[in-house]
């Protein structure tokens, strides 16, 4: 974050003057770090660890905080990063995938701990048919006599 504050006061938000690098390099160390953190987040889902979960969530919305305030920083609004920052392009690309990956985790995880629970609070599992946007929905067989 120091390096974010250092090239801040260097970079006066021309995303494409001579302090430009260090704006790409401020840009790529946070992203840097929000990948490995990401990395950890997949990790701790798939062993269902939740102390590292809670750890690892409560880090990445520290770092999306950081790159929301270095973006407002080193980007006007509605302007394209400049074609030379092709790493920092790669890094946010490699971030949105990897976050895409932990948000499918935790759907799977979701419906998992559902078939659970209806399983032992002994009901069966329903007849499952598939959303418009391609995410699986369970519906009862019968309704209840409260919802005929």
């Amino acid at each position: 974050m120091a390096a974010l504050d250092a090239s801040a006061d260097a970079d006066s938000g021309a995303d494409s003057g001579p302090n430009s690098g260090a704006a790409a390099n401020a840009l790529t160390t946070l992203l840097g770090e929000l990948s490995a953190v990401l990395d950890e987040e997949l990790a701790a889902l798939g062993a269902r660890d939740v102390e590292r979960l809670e750890a690892a969530v409560e880090r990445k919305s520290a770092l999306v905080a950081d790159l929301e305030t270095a973006t407002g920083k080193y980007c006007r609004t509605g302007q394209q990063l400049p074609a030379q920052w092709t790493e920092v392009r790669a890094l946010a690309t490699a971030c949105a995938e990897a976050n895409r990956k932990s948000g499918g985790a935790i759907v799977l995880n979701r419906g998992l701990v559902a078939q659970l629970i209806e399983i032992t609070h002994g009901g069966r599992l329903s007849t499952a048919t598939y959303t418009a946007h391609g995410r699986m929905l369970r519906r009862d067989a019968s309704r209840g006599v409260g919802y005929a």
